[in-house]
């Protein structure tokens, strides 16, 4: 299993990798464009753990963006979020968005979320 981590924050980031099972390949990126390079530069992502409020190009912009250009991309996405906007919800539901921890979140959750897709 790869995880791709996409945060703006960077203590987020550290705390998301801290959370993680260190046996588990991890890769960052710290908006949504650095996050479509790395999808189409790195075919064995299988997780995608992406914020969705982010400088330059937000989480759903990014998951639209590679339904698009990549859609051999079998790789699971699933948000990292405070925003609870049912309108983004649903956005991100219709895009195939897999699932969403609200932040803030405990490792129990997100240990729950990553073995769903193991």
């Amino acid at each position: 299993m790869k995880i791709l981590l996409v945060e703006d924050n960077a203590i987020m980031r550290r705390m998301l990798r801290a959370m993680l099972d260190p046996a588990i390949a991890v890769v960052e990126a710290t908006n949504g464009e650095e996050g479509v390079a790395q999808i189409k530069a790195q075919s064995d992502i299988t997780l995608i753990l992406t914020d969705f409020n982010m400088p330059r190009m937000n989480g759903v912009q990014m998951v639209e963006i590679v339904r698009k250009e990549c859609p051999n991309f079998q790789g699971k996405f699933v948000f990292t979020s405070s925003v609870r906007d049912k309108a983004i919800f649903d956005k991100a539901a219709e895009l195939g968005v897999s699932s969403w921890l609200h932040k803030p979140f405990k490792k129990e959750e997100l240990t729950a979320i990553v073995n769903k897709f193991k």
